[in-house]
């Protein structure tokens, strides 16, 4: 897609992440972007957007409520950043498969040892999904 201005992707990335967790996004929204900028000098960056159709879209299965892609370039650096989120409903998943997806986003060893160690966040981000579906 054409290249959209960087003030424009910050806006639509912080209203996309503030539409899934409310108010806790106000205390991230700093760190975020400083990490960004840090890491892609943000007012030198290219930014491109990936908008897939619904064929094609990777995460485009049941239960995903939306998701935005960008690609933010900086030629001086020779770096690029993909930054990507989705939101899925948490109505669309049972306990067990929400565990599962945690299990691939921790990596099998971090998931083996939280369940060794009798951590219970899963739970908490299980219903943390559900409270963010808009109907």
């Amino acid at each position: 897609s054409r290249p959209p201005r960087s003030l424009q992707v910050v806006n639509a990335v912080n209203c996309s992440l503030f539409s899934a967790v409310r108010e806790d996004f106000n205390a991230l929204k700093p760190h975020l972007w400083d990490a960004v900028d840090e890491e892609i000098c943000l007012s030198e960056c290219d930014i491109y957007s990936y908008n897939p159709d619904l064929d094609s879209d990777p995460f485009g299965e049941d239960g995903s409520l939306w998701s935005f892609n960008y690609f933010f370039y900086n030629k001086r650096l020779k770096r690029i950043v993909f930054f990507t989120c989705r939101s899925i409903s948490g109505y669309a998943y049972t306990r067990s498969e929400a565990g599962n997806e945690l299990d691939m986003d921790l990596g099998e060893g971090d998931a083996e040892e939280n369940r060794d160690a009798g951590d219970t966040e899963s739970g908490s981000i299980e219903e943390d999904r559900c409270v963010s579906v808009a109907l």
